[in-house]
């Protein structure tokens, strides 16, 4: 076993073990304020939406038939994408 995988295993481990902190969140021990009625909303998420997104991808791999070596196979597939999206909230 490498020593860096083990380590780094280790360190994600630790990481994922810690409590989130949220910004919202009171601390333990601290009362949460009372409010005096409504509050309105600061942003209202409605209306038109319109998006677009491009992409391109590229590769090489050559294949062996574990059966037969001599048969063998080369793919490149190179592509380009567009996509576009539209709603109404």
């Amino acid at each position: 076993m490498k020593w860096g995988a083990f380590i780094g295993g280790v360190a994600l481990a630790a990481l994922v073990s810690l409590p989130a902190g949220a910004a919202d969140m009171q601390p333990i021990g601290r009362p949460i304020p009372a409010t005096s009625g409504y509050i309105p909303a600061q942003f209202f998420w409605t209306g038109f939406y319109i998006g677009a997104g491009i992409g391109g991808s590229w590769a090489n791999a050559t294949f062996l038939d574990p059966l037969n070596p001599t048969a063998t196979a080369s793919f490149s597939p190179k592509g380009f994408l567009v996509s576009g999206i539209s709603g109404i909230n």
